[in-house]
């Protein structure tokens, strides 16, 4: 999951820029347990899944300045059930972002398991 996230944003930073008006919104599927995210322009148009595939994505939430996604994921690769993901996005530049990425046992609060930096060579 976390790849596939990694490679939807890096697409959202270099090859959209940073969307200062766009919204994010998580959308419930019939089949049980699946919540998918998904990000739109602000007027509801170009809707499009932020996660590939929508599975038990939650609680995005944009950054007044448009900089910074954060959500929260139970679709963990290789994980024990019951645990959480939080990962957070912020958009430096252009060509430049950060992530950090937190796991969380059952019943426990998140801890950062890693954090990296990303830059575009020109």
């Amino acid at each position: 999951m976390r790849v596939i996230v990694l490679l939807t944003f890096t697409g959202l930073v270099f090859a959209q820029g940073a969307q200062r008006h766009s919204v994010v919104m998580a959308r419930v599927f019939p089949q049980p347990g699946q919540v998918g995210l998904f990000i739109a322009a602000a007027d509801g148009s170009g809707e499009r899944p932020l996660v590939t595939p929508a599975d038990l994505d939650y609680d995005a939430a944009w950054a007044p300045d448009g900089s910074t996604i954060v959500f929260t994921s139970e679709s963990i690769e290789n994980i024990p059930a019951g645990f959480r993901a939080r990962e957070t996005y912020k958009i430096l530049g252009p060509d430049e972002f950060t992530e950090v990425f937190e796991i969380a046992e059952p019943g426990k609060d998140f801890e950062v398991y890693s954090e990296a930096h990303f830059k575009r060579k020109k």
